[in-house]
């Protein structure tokens, strides 16, 4: 979350991210393995939380950044469809 928000404040911040985050919602998550095991003497578990983590929080960072930003108008609460 607090990347997300300093993406929203710094645009430097958020040009040089932006890259980055798109290489890491680019990639399949079984690629973030292969780093893993040779930085880090973990269990295979581990590995795949810590994988499926960064694999995941992209979407989130980005969320925060566009709501917390410029177009923060465009990021109202939605009622919940009903059944």
């Amino acid at each position: 979350m607090p990347i997300g928000i300093a993406m929203s404040k710094r645009d430097g911040f958020q040009r040089s991210m932006v890259p980055l985050l798109d290489m890491l919602q680019t990639l399949p998550t079984f690629v973030y393995l292969i780093p893993l095991i040779f930085l880090f003497s973990v269990t295979e578990s581990k590995l795949y939380g810590i994988a499926i983590i960064l694999y995941a929080i992209v979407p989130v960072i980005r969320r925060r950044s566009r709501c917390m930003g410029r177009e923060a108008g465009t990021c109202s609460r939605r009622p919940m469809p009903s059944a």
